[in-house]
């Protein structure tokens, strides 16, 4: 019997056999003496339940795990839901701009060239409707627009503002309205 224990702790301390689960075992179920001397080595309290114990303890493990994952999932989703509602706030803020400036621009076309002042002053409107927007948003509209109102209207807004727009349109829109904005500055 020496002579076995001797080989297995050989074995064990070579690396070719692990004894911790019946050596952790084994201290555990030492009458009176077992628990303490468990906790003093450090060896943890798992080796001293059944198996039946342990999957027990696995099974509540992985039920207090996945209820960490719903509650990430849920407050993920919440966030999802945030981000999309801010979305639709502001395209419909978006739709709501385009229209506006849709309808200020038929007043500007169906505008008398016999009253410029009135048509100044509408154009001015729009021009500041422009000024307030982000770039992105005026370079959705104006990329929609027809060019000679495109042109004017980018004419007159200051250098800086009217380049952010040209940056965030179509490439070869943005080439067009940039031609004619040159040509237009040439003339005198």
């Amino acid at each position: 019997m020496i002579l076995f224990v001797g080989a297995a702790l050989g074995l064990h301390f070579s690396g070719a056999l692990d004894l911790r689960g019946v050596l952790f075992s084994a201290i555990y179920r030492i009458p009176k003496v077992g628990a303490p001397l468990g906790a003093a080595l450090g060896i943890p309290s798992t080796y001293a339940m059944s198996a039946q114990d342990r999957r027990m303890m696995e099974i509540r493990l992985m039920e207090e795990n996945l209820a960490k994952m719903k509650a990430e999932l849920d407050r993920e989703k919440t966030a999802v839901e945030v981000v999309s509602d801010d979305l639709n706030r502001r395209s419909l803020q978006v739709a709501k701009l385009q229209e506006e400036l849709q309808a200020r621009l038929k007043e500007l076309a169906l505008s008398d060239d016999t009253k410029p002042q009135a048509r100044l002053e509408s154009l001015e409107e729009v021009l500041k409707t422009y000024r307030d927007m982000s770039p992105r948003n005026a370079a959705q509209i104006i990329g929609k627009m027809d060019e000679d109102l495109a042109v004017e209207i980018l004419s007159r807004l200051p250098n800086d503002q009217a380049a952010k727009i040209l940056g965030r349109m179509d490439a070869d829109r943005a080439a067009r309205l940039t031609e004619r904005l040159a040509m237009m500055k040439k003339k005198p």
